[in-house]
């Protein structure tokens, strides 16, 4: 299908690009980010390649608003110009499975006033909710039983911001500690590889959109050449993996314990463990990065802050100290912008831009920007 089709497009924010034609949307995105770019002094002469993967249907996991809307609860995204819900029945954003997980879940409800909900679907089939909801009614919820028990019949149930697992315990429902499980995945050399996690981690929004941009990464770096590869914010191991496993050898940094945890069981999992070194290590903090001198590049996918004191970090280093390429995946162009400006005085070069289009109907776009040093 190559036009997006949604009755209640106009009434719900996740879809504001949803009155451009589909096959218009990469290359505004494109215009735009160029746009952004020179508006700081910085001209790039080439077009930013444009990865598209369809209109809709992307999207493994779904972050919804449960609210009590009219005496009833309602389930959907913010109206984009009033102060309320819109409920939705139905959203052709979702993937198939997921889309048939929301629409059971949905016939049942709970009566709470306002909370936050992750509904994800494995690639092996398995569902699963994150509920972020008040300590309040989290303890009504439990003390009362019966809804909890019939949600966690049909899903994988975590609650609450320590991502706690619902468990049965001497016949009474508890909270249990966190469980890591095969919620997403990446490629490795072309094969699916399962990443662990929570529930509520954070992961790329879909498995398919996923699998180009990893390969998009993995494309740009070999392109770029050199062996020894710093990666920060990696997470749990998305594009860590995929590098170590062409022969790569790849030291990488992440915060969150229970993302190393994750990497740690994928590496478990592996006929042979790749030439991969991992810490424990907040890439924030000027004193946990490692120098830059025995490395041949640096990848980053920072939060939506950008990369901040990793700036400070290179401009420590000497010009011809710093590492001689580097790649910047990013979907919050913002932060990207005001990044690469930062880079350019620090003596980089955008080499290629590209774009995968994984949010479509939206503004967003997750980009690769490869650069090297001049």
């Amino acid at each position: 299908m190559s036009e997006f089709n949604c009755s209640l497009a106009q009434q719900c924010a996740g879809c504001p690009w949803s009155s451009i034609p589909f096959v218009d949307q990469g290359p505004r995105k494109a215009d735009g980010l160029l746009h952004e770019l020179k508006s700081i002094g910085l001209e790039f002469a080439k077009r930013p390649q444009m990865v598209s993967l369809g209109p809709q249907g992307l999207r493994d996991r779904a972050d919804l608003v449960i609210v009590n809307q009219q005496g009833r609860p309602t389930i959907g995204l913010y109206h984009p110009e009033e102060k309320r819900i819109t409920d939705i029945a139905d959203c052709h954003q979702i993937s198939p499975p997921l889309a048939q997980w929301f629409r059971e879940f949905r016939q049942d409800l709970p009566s709470i006033k306002k909370g936050s909900v992750r509904l994800r679907v494995a690639p092996d089939g398995q569902r699963g909710i994150w509920l972020d909801f008040a300590n309040a009614d989290i303890k009504t919820l439990l003390d009362e039983d019966q809804w909890l028990r019939r949600l966690k019949a049909k899903a994988v149930v975590e609650i609450g911001q320590r991502k706690k697992r619902l468990i049965e315990k001497d016949g009474r429902l508890k909270l249990g500690d966190p469980v890591l499980y095969p919620w997403f995945s990446t490629e490795l050399n072309g094969h699916p590889t399962p990443l662990f996690s929570s529930i509520a981690s954070f992961t790329q929004p879909g498995v398919k959109a996923n699998q180009r941009l990893v390969q998009t990464v993995v494309e740009t770096v070999r392109r770029l050449g050199g062996q020894r590869w710093l990666e920060l914010f990696c997470g749990l191991g998305n594009f860590t993996l995929p590098l170590a496993g062409q022969g790569l050898t790849v030291t990488a940094y992440e915060v969150e314990e229970l993302a190393l945890e994750g990497l740690q069981l994928a590496l478990g999992k592996l006929p042979e463990r790749p030439p991969l070194h991992f810490f424990a290590a907040n890439a924030y903090r000027l004193s946990a990065l490692p120098s830059l001198l025995e490395f041949d590049g640096l990848l980053v996918d920072p939060p939506r802050s950008g990369l901040k004191n990793v700036l400070e970090h290179l401009r420590n280093h000497a010009l011809s100290a710093r590492p001689q390429r580097l790649v910047y995946v990013s979907c919050y162009t913002p932060a990207l912008v005001q990044d690469l400006q930062t880079l350019s005085d620090l003596g980089y070069q955008i080499d290629s831009i590209t774009g995968v289009d994984q949010f479509p109907q939206t503004p967003h776009c997750e980009w690769v920007v490869a650069l090297v040093r001049s």
